[in-house]
């Protein structure tokens, strides 16, 4: 038995060693219409016999669902014998293709760079200049590039297409055909194992063969991506939610939880002070120069995460928000 989704269609299949075919009305494909009829259920079987030497019926499909059914029908067996398949389609009402992926992306390829650039540095950047602490500032320039960018690149929902399979070649492709030949013409049952031993090994070197041929063009940064259709996606994450403070607190109690688990010598230690010096570190702050060359050291990621700003964001539109940036960067510092 088979039930689908919670339309609750169900459909019994199976070989009852009674033929359907017999017209009298005592017959047991009669009794078995009235049973099935009792419990809701009504043959959907085709006209035609399965069995071809005696020119019988004797597999039965039955559903609750007759209106469902959209073809029925008899497939002859393709390995020589006289006992044929049944089939039966139904139509899953209700039951939708399964949605692809999707990602939030912002077009930027058609972006004026220049006239943004212009804009970004008209745009009123008192909120951000006013607030003292960093995490501040950056909020109110996260909300002000944002919207700029909206107005020009707004956030739009992408469906991911699936990956296409790899590309045969004509060897493999000749394969196939002559396999699908020897299936179709029946009574080749060996010759169609030992060519479809042949075919799967042959798709399996031609898929590593393109997968070694995408790696050396996309070169060792790039292995990741090229990889993902064969090992899967990254498991998703949850954030930690762990302040700033709670890892300094961690990190502070771990010199003093090892010294109290370190058993105490049976004779006294010497103890070396270490020299005393006056000296201290201290941030300075940096230049809109310095900003710019650490900037442009970095690797041009487009990656946006939660903050929905990117590394070749701030690349692209430095000459208009490199000032702000160079304030946030210096009070942080301070």
């Amino acid at each position: 038995m088979v039930a689908s989704h919670p339309g609750a269609t169900l459909v019994l299949a199976g070989d009852l060693n009674c033929c359907l075919l017999k017209p009298a009305a005592d017959s047991p494909g009669h009794r078995l219409t009235r049973l099935l009829t009792t419990y809701g259920l009504r043959i959907a079987n085709t006209e035609h016999p399965t069995y071809r030497p005696a020119n019988s019926l004797l597999d039965v499909i039955a559903t609750s669902r007759p209106d469902l059914v959209t073809r029925a029908g008899v497939t002859r067996c393709q390995y020589g014998t006289p006992h044929d398949f049944t089939r039966l389609v139904l139509r899953c009402g209700g039951a939708g293709r399964p949605s692809r992926p999707t990602v939030q992306r912002r077009c930027l390829q058609k972006v004026d760079s220049e006239q943004l650039n212009l804009q970004l540095s008209e745009a009123d950047w008192s909120p951000v200049l006013l607030r003292e602490r960093p995490a501040d500032k950056w909020e109110e320039f996260r909300a002000i590039f944002l919207s700029q960018l909206d107005g020009v690149a707004p956030v739009t929902r992408v469906r991911l297409s699936p990956p296409g399979a790899p590309p045969l070649t004509a060897d493999t492709r000749q394969l196939l055909a002559e396999r699908r030949q020897a299936l179709q013409a029946g009574g080749q049952r060996d010759r169609y194992k030992e060519l479809n031993r042949q075919c799967r090994g042959a798709i399996r070197r031609d898929q590593t063969a393109h997968y070694q041929r995408e790696l050396d063009k996309a070169g060792p940064g790039s292995v990741w991506r090229v990889l993902r259709p064969i090992i899967g996606s990254k498991k998703e994450t949850a954030v930690p939610s762990a302040t700033p403070d709670a890892l300094n607190d961690y990190y502070v109690s771990i010199g003093p939880a090892t010294a109290a688990s370190v058993p105490r010598p049976a004779a006294t230690v010497p103890v070396r002070l270490p020299r005393v010096t006056t000296s201290g570190f201290r941030p300075q702050p940096i230049d809109l120069d310095t900003l710019c060359l650490v900037l442009w050291s970095m690797k041009p990621s487009r990656a946006t995460g939660l903050d929905g700003i990117s590394v070749d964001m701030f690349r692209r539109y430095f000459w208009g928000t490199g000032q702000i940036l160079l304030d946030m960067i210096n009070t942080s510092l301070r």
